[in-house]
C-alpha cells in the first residue's frame, strides 16, 4: 500500500478514503456505509437511484463503487425539503385526478356494487359452512343410530 493521496485504503473496517477530494471535507462513502448511513440494503441502493433521485455511484475500480458524501448530502437535503436533486415533482405526493365527476360516481358505484357483492359471497359461505355442520352432527346421530341397532341386534341374538 503507497502513501500516495490518490490510493484507497484496503481495510473493510474503515470507510474509504476520497481518491480525488474535491475540497478538504468531501469523501467518498462505500456502498456498505451508505446503506447503514439511510438504513436501507444495499439492492435498495440502486433502485432509490432509479426512482427517488439518489445519487449515481462513481467508479473506483474493476468492482468497486462509491459516492461523494457532498452529493449524497445535498440528495440528503433536498429530500427534507420535498424536493429531489434534479428539482423535479415529489414521487410521493399525490395528485389531482384528471377524472371527472360523472367517472368518479361510476368507480365509486363499481366499488359499492363489488363490496356487496362480497358480503353477498361471504354470507353464503357462513351459510353453506352451517349447513354443512348441521349435515355433519346428522350424519354423527345417523351413525350412533346403526352402532346402536347393531349392538341390540347381536346382544338379541339375531346374529348367532
Amino acid at each position: 500500500m503507497t502513501n500516495h493521496p490518490t490510493a484507497l485504503r484496503a481495510n473493510p473496517h474503515r470507510p474509504a478514503e476520497p481518491a480525488i477530494p474535491s475540497s478538504g471535507h468531501d469523501r467518498i462513502i462505500r456502498k456498505k456505509e451508505l446503506a447503514l448511513m439511510l438504513g436501507i440494503c444495499e439492492a435498495t441502493i440502486y433502485r432509490w437511484i432509479k426512482t427517488e433521485g439518489l445519487p449515481k455511484p462513481i467508479k473506483l475500480g474493476a468492482n468497486s463503487v462509491g459516492w461523494w458524501q457532498s452529493e449524497i448530502d445535498q440528495w440528503l437535503n433536498s429530500r427534507a425539503r420535498g424536493l429531489t436533486i434534479n428539482n423535479a415533482k415529489n414521487p410521493h405526493k399525490p395528485r389531482r385526478s384528471s377524472m371527472n365527476k360523472s367517472t368518479q360516481k361510476s368507480i365509486l358505484k363499481k366499488i359499492n356494487d363489488t363490496e356487496s357483492e362480497v358480503f353477498s359471497y361471504q354470507e353464503s359461505t357462513q351459510n353453506l359452512k352451517n349447513k354443512n355442520q348441521e349435515l355433519h352432527e346428522q350424519r354423527k346421530q345417523l351413525l350412533e343410530q346403526i352402532d346402536k341397532y347393531e349392538d341390540d341386534r347381536s346382544n338379541s341374538g339375531a346374529f348367532q
